[in-house]
């Protein structure tokens, strides 16, 4: 008789009559008091889930397994153990129920420490709280209030917290947040792991560390310090606010989750979702949630071992291990929420031949004991999981006298909130600049899979780029970037499996989208006396400004720059719109109208032209 799978269902609702727990924004829900007994369990929780054998399926080096490495299976699912759902529109809706297994197994942990070291005079107290808990989200598109800019959250940054316990008892310990150790002492690649052992990919020595890093693995560190793990978030940070001339970075954070958001923007639930790249892709669907989430994953961790540092964030099969994985994805989770809350009709609306189904099963994830795996139709609605996001939560106002939801002001007051947290302020300082109504965008098609599947950056400029500044990224001229987050196709030549599902993609031929905004740096440089050859938006200005002074490189894990002919099937090239910046705060901008412009791309390396086919 087969073991029982683990059904995922997400934590119990304490009580069916009152709101739905939320998930907080991490920084404040761990500064608010009132939450001290839960930010002590989940401290408490993660700590022991990090510490359980690596072996259990169920441990948190089990869990982070799924995400790529090691290879096993997990819970009797088919296959060698590769879930990747990467470049596919499942992105989305396949992490949800990871999220969610992440989120139960913490709270399944909180209940045994309960029920070992809480007095019966206080157990209601904290079950109370282990049962209103939800794991907490990081927005990585708003200012972090430590810094007052992007970056990590503050209490990833501490390698020490102080936690309540029982009987109004008080400590200092270790911050789980911190970084991932692994359990047995051992590099996580070590001949004791067995099967469990992670592979190096390439250049990445992710066999050799024994704990995860960000901007810790140098290659030229001969005492291999990082082995222990090396955290500087500092550098974390710093990618996430560069080029800091700017406020809100022109190739920005916010300014790409602003778009998400506004009405028009996607075509599809699929354009939203992922990267993956159709023929019949039009202009403003070149950005998505997988994309934004792609950058987010290497401006954390980093992969530039030549130069910076890397670390485990920026490689999908480890990336799971470093705990700031979680809370990242809590966040996509969110974005996901928000957006389906915005356009609710929209759920696979425009499916392809080669595309999953919503009914398709999301491996190895099981909603009950007897193997019933969960597909994206059972988790559409995320409150049926248990969970609710704080930005999300109606205030009594948008309430009829009856408790009943008055949807449009509900989604008045969202989209309020959306303007407020997100919306670039550069929009509404114009100046005296003529054509500032227009947008512009540079649209990119890219092979995930060129390099056999080893990442790479494509880095964008207006203006030189001297090849002296490293890492490019630090240049003053820089503007933004696409990061492939991809996974080699095998390991080093073995025979070790690598990536099914991208091998799958490679063989079809299946390429990728991103896209970088251009507008808010355009407006800045037209407003920059001491900047020369820009002084409107007007298309004819823009365009003669980009012939001459947009560029881009690109550099691979480990930090090498390559020539972009290894890259045959990129294709970059830049696109016009317009944009309305209503009034009223209570409505979203709406982007729209985008046409092609062919010149500052046209005969360049990699720039693609109005012969190569494309449908814009």
């Amino acid at each position: 008789m087969s073991e029982p799978t683990y059904a995922i269902t997400g934590i119990p609702l304490p009580n069916p009559s009152e709101p739905i727990p939320v998930r907080q924004e991490i920084t404040a829900w761990y500064s608010n008091i009132d939450n001290a007994i839960q930010v002590s369990l989940f401290i408490q929780a993660l700590t022991a889930f990090e510490k359980m054998d690596f072996q259990d399926k169920l441990s948190y080096f089990g869990v982070a397994g799924i995400h790529g490495e090691p290879p096993v299976t997990w819970d009797g699912a088919p296959g060698n153990g590769s879930y990747c759902n990467h470049n596919m529109v499942t992105f989305p809706t396949w992490h949800r129920p990871y999220v969610l297994l992440f989120e139960q197994r913490l709270y399944e942990i909180m209940l045994d420490i309960i029920k070992t070291i809480v007095p019966d005079s206080e157990k209601e107290l904290w079950k109370s709280a282990a049962q209103h808990w939800r794991l907490p989200y990081w927005d990585w598109a708003a200012d972090q209030p430590y810094i007052k800019d992007f970056g990590v959250p503050e209490l990833t940054t501490l390698e020490k917290v102080d936690i309540v316990l029982p009987n109004l008892g008080k400590a200092t310990v270790d911050n789980p947040l911190w970084k991932f150790t692994n359990p047995n002492g051992k590099p996580m690649g070590d001949i004791s792991m067995g099967k469990y052992a992670i592979a190096a990919d390439g250049d990445l020595p992710w066999d050799q560390c024994i704990a995860t890093s960000k901007y810790g693995i140098l290659t030229a560190d001969p005492t291999k310090s990082w082995i222990n793990g090396v955290q500087n978030w500092k550098d974390s940070n710093d990618a996430m606010q560069h080029p800091q001339w700017y406020e809100g970075n022109p190739g920005s954070i916010r300014d790409a989750v602003y778009r998400l958001f506004t009405p028009g923007y996607f075509s599809s639930y699929e354009a939203f979702a992922s990267t993956v790249y159709h023929k019949t892709t039009p202009g403003s669907d070149y950005m998505s949630l997988e994309f934004v989430h792609n950058n987010i994953h290497n401006f954390t961790g980093g992969y530039d071992m030549d130069n910076l540092g890397a670390g485990h964030m920026c490689d999908p099969p480890v990336a799971a291990f470093d705990p700031i994985f979680w809370l990242h994805h809590c966040n996509v989770d969110r974005q996901i929420a928000i957006w389906q809350t915005l356009n609710p009709d929209k759920w696979f609306d425009q499916p392809l031949p080669d595309d999953p189904q919503p009914t398709d099963a999301l491996q190895p994830f099981h909603i009950d004991t007897i193997g019933t795996t969960y597909n994206s139709n059972m988790i559409r609605d995320w409150k049926a999981l248990g969970y609710q996001y704080d930005t999300l939560m109606p205030p009594l106002h948008v309430l009829h006298a009856t408790g009943q939801l008055d949807r449009d002001s509900y989604l008045s007051h969202l989209k309020r909130h959306l303007n407020e947290r997100y919306s670039n302020k550069e929009r509404d300082r114009p100046g005296n600049i003529d054509g500032h109504k227009n947008d512009y965008i540079i649209n990119i098609i890219y092979d995930r899979y060129a390099l056999n599947g080893k990442a790479y950056t494509i880095h964008f400029f207006l203006g030189d780029a001297d090849d002296e500044v490293v890492p490019l990224s630090k240049h003053h001229n820089h503007i933004g970037s696409v990061y492939t987050f991809s996974s080699r196709l095998e390991i080093n030549g073995s025979d070790i499996p690598g990536c099914d599902n991208c091998k799958k993609q490679k063989s079809r031929g299946t390429l990728s989208t991103a896209q970088v905004p251009l507008t808010n740096v355009l407006l800045r440089h037209a407003k920059d006396l001491a900047r020369k050859g820009l002084e409107t938006l007007l298309p004819d200005h823009v365009e003669t400004y980009l012939v001459n002074n947009l560029k881009w490189k690109v550099t691979e894990v480990p930090g090498n720059p390559i020539d972009i002919g290894n890259l045959p099937k990129t294709k970059i090239f830049i696109m016009k719109g317009t944009v309305d910046h209503p009034q009223d705060n209570s409505q979203l901008s709406q982007y729209h109208d985008y046409e092609p412009m062919w010149s500052p791309t046209d005969g360049k390396p990699g720039g693609a032209g109005p012969n190569d086919g494309l449908v814009v």
